[in-house]
């Protein structure tokens, strides 16, 4: 039971890292098509701040990786996200009118719109496994990571899905964006459910 929050909070990022992606390419296109230029551009930066994200997580000091501030960290997410709805088009005309079309302003429209909080919910990936770790101290790190990733996936498979199929025929772009935003913070809020008192940690926490 101490377990669920955080699994909880994990497929949640999943979901919103994978449903931010698919809808920011109905924020993107209008401007600049949607070829594959556009979605080659899209998911590198993605896979980019996701990148950026896992390694800044995994380089934190374990004594930071407190629920605290790894749920900061999602707060921060949610924020900049939900300011996406109101910037996204007036940063997005300016780019496309100052510098027109082609391969640079279309990676930079992308890295403005998606790199901030696809970067920070990277961040979450590392810190959620030893977050796992200090509630399941006998378990191997391995079984951890796994089961961590797993639910990951699982829930970015629902929110591409779930996004594609359901949301954005049923929603505006900014509303499902808040709505992401939303369960980003959701997120958060599941990281501040802690484990009982008694609960043992690791002994890296605790020297």
């Amino acid at each position: 039971m101490r377990r669920i929050p955080l699994y909880a909070a994990v497929f949640l990022v999943g979901f919103s890292v994978m449903g931010f992606e698919m809808t920011a390419s109905r924020l993107i296109v209008p401007w600049f098509g949607g070829g594959i230029d556009t979605w080659a551009s899209l998911i590198s930066t993605v896979l980019t701040g996701l990148t950026l994200g896992y390694f800044v997580g995994a380089a934190l000091p374990p004594r930071w990786k407190t629920r605290e501030r790894v749920a900061g960290v999602l707060l921060a997410a949610a924020f900049y996200m939900a300011l996406v709805p109101l910037l996204s088009g007036s940063i997005l005309r300016a780019v496309s009118d100052g510098a027109g079309e082609g391969a640079l302003p279309l990676l930079l429209s992308t890295v403005l719109v998606c790199f901030v909080p696809i970067t920070l919910l990277g961040v979450f990936a590392p810190c959620s496994v030893d977050l796992m770790d200090q509630l399941m101290p006998r378990h191997d790190p391995g079984e951890i990571a796994g089961q961590l990733y797993g639910i990951s996936t699982l829930g970015s498979v629902c929110g591409t899905l779930g996004t594609t199929f359901v949301l954005i025929p049923s929603f505006g772009s900014s509303t499902i964006v808040l709505l992401l935003a939303a369960l980003t913070f959701a997120a958060a809020a599941l990281l501040w459910i802690h484990p009982p008192s008694g609960a043992v940690r690791s002994s890296k926490f605790v020297r």
